[in-house]
């Protein structure tokens, strides 16, 4: 089979793997196999991989979405896998929009999934306490005051330049002085 992945890639993928901790390894398999997923359809898979595996049940594992999501973020920071956007689609008669995980190096798409654009994210300001409300008021007034000077000083300029007037310049603190 020919791929566009270089050898090394995948060499080091390989070491990068045997490194994993279990429940990793078997969410990161799973993505290779199945391909791009959404997290409920990783633990739907992973519980009927489970229930397929040839184990007595009292040691069968049922694994649940907060520890999907978990192993996932961790392999996301590892860079193993990687987020490839939301998509609309089917799920259990439903319409629905998940983001799709996908493990690096797999370009393939979800079947029957159309992909949606990115919403722009809300830009959240926290609340501030009081001193920190003070001291932005303060560096905010304290940077605006000489741009307010410069900006009356430019308008009174302008407007004396369209009555045919003109300024001279005064020493910082006197008045201005009109031809």
């Amino acid at each position: 089979m020919e791929t566009a992945v270089q050898d090394t890639s995948l060499i080091a993928l390989e070491k990068v793997n045997k490194r994993l901790e279990p429940d990793q390894q078997a969410v990161i398999e799973l993505l290779e196999e199945i391909g791009p997923a959404h997290d409920l359809r990783i633990k739907e898979a992973l519980n009927q991989k489970e229930q397929k595996a040839m184990k007595p049940r009292e040691f069968k594992r049922h694994w649940e979405i907060n520890q999907v999501t978990a192993r996932r973020n961790e392999l996301v920071k590892l860079g193993i896998v990687r987020d490839i956007g939301r998509f609309k689609g089917m799920w259990n008669d439903e319409k629905k929009e998940y983001h799709f995980w996908a493990a690096q190096g797999d370009y393939r798409c979800p079947a029957g999934w159309v992909r949606q654009p990115d919403k722009p994210h809300a830009v959240v300001i926290p609340e501030r306490c009081a001193r920190c409300r003070y001291r932005q008021q303060f560096t905010e007034q304290k940077a605006e005051k000489p741009v307010i000077e410069k900006l009356k000083v430019r308008e009174a300029a302008s407007i004396l330049a369209h009555h045919g007037q003109t300024m001279k310049k005064q020493p910082a603190g006197t008045a201005l002085l009109f031809n």
